[in-house]
């Protein structure tokens, strides 16, 4: 069961962050050198990664694997231990509060994302070809 969460944590935050990655120019706008690493925030209900390794796992590989110009900052206890904490944490990175979210699977069945999730695509999409005349 974690081995099957572990992958769809994966998953998720692959494909929530790859497109972000891919488009991103090396330096500022100006041309010249970057300012120092990309910090994404990761909201969290959990008061800290010491019982969530997947997560802990994934963040130390994305720092690893992007030379350290990649970061990921946890904020922990997103939602101050109320009942809705992990709909919270979808809802705000579906609504681009925060850059990534770590919630159970199970919160899916309990919260409507529809919305949500269309809207945060479209801000990370490139708009769609133009309709032209049908032959």
């Amino acid at each position: 069961m974690l081995r099957k969460a572990s992958a769809l944590l994966a998953l998720i935050l692959v494909s929530a962050v790859a497109p972000g990655c891919a488009a991103a120019p090396p330096g500022d706008k100006a041309g010249g050198p970057g300012g120092g690493p990309v910090v994404l925030r990761m909201a969290s209900t959990y008061g800290g990664l010491d019982s969530i390794p997947a997560v802990a796992d994934f963040i130390r590989r994305v720092d690893a694997l992007s030379g350290g110009t990649l970061q990921i900052k946890v904020i922990s206890q997103w939602g101050d231990w109320v009942p809705d904490a992990e709909a919270q944490v979808v809802r705000a990175a579906g609504a681009g509060t925060v850059d990534l979210g770590w919630a159970g699977s199970r919160v899916f069945d309990t919260i409507e994302i529809r919305a949500s999730w269309d809207s945060a695509l479209a801000r990370r999409s490139p708009a769609p070809p133009a309709a032209g005349p049908r032959a």
